[in-house]
């Protein structure tokens, strides 16, 4: 039984529902069906977590667009606990017709930093194309798997060289 989504906070639940009837949303600015669509793709074990989204900083998109070739994924995490906190993450690329069956390690493409405000993910492509980047998180102490937090896409058009 999932208990998670017994007398959840609004703000949280439209992260992971969408009610057919605004006024269930019980927001005092409900969602629209295209902000629901656009937002980051979020899950539970992101608010058990204590994770939260810091204004300026993080990115509620969930199609993000590159720079440079390279993005900045950021999340604030409680301080009283970061140290019981670990995250892992899986990159993937979507396959596109005619692509070479060359075997990238892009694990090795993404740098994974832990302080006691924040967790930031830099991801940085060699390669054109659209990426998910999901991240997954668990509490040492409440946990004994990971389960996924967050998931985002990336379009990467400008990719770095070398």
């Amino acid at each position: 039984m999932n208990e998670a989504f017994f007398l959840t906070d609004p703000e949280q639940m439209i992260c992971t529902h969408l009610p057919d009837d605004p006024a269930w949303q019980l927001l005092h600015q409900p969602r629209t069906q295209e902000q629901y669509e656009n937002y980051v793709y979020i899950r539970e074990r992101f608010f058990q977590l204590g994770m939260n989204m810091i204004p300026d900083k993080s990115k509620e998109d969930v199609i993000q667009q590159t720079k440079g070739g390279e993005v900045d994924i950021i999340f604030g995490v409680p301080k009283d606990n970061v140290k019981d906190m670990q995250y892992r993450y899986l990159l993937f690329r979507n396959r596109q017709r005619g692509d070479s069956p060359a075997h990238i390690p892009f694990e090795r493409f993404v740098f994974y930093q832990k302080t006691a405000n924040d967790i930031k993910y830099n991801a940085k492509f060699p390669i054109k194309g659209r990426f998910k980047l999901d991240i997954f998180g668990q509490n040492e102490k409440d946990h004994e798997t990971f389960d996924l937090c967050a998931s985002y896409l990336v379009d990467c058009n400008d990719p770095q060289a070398n």
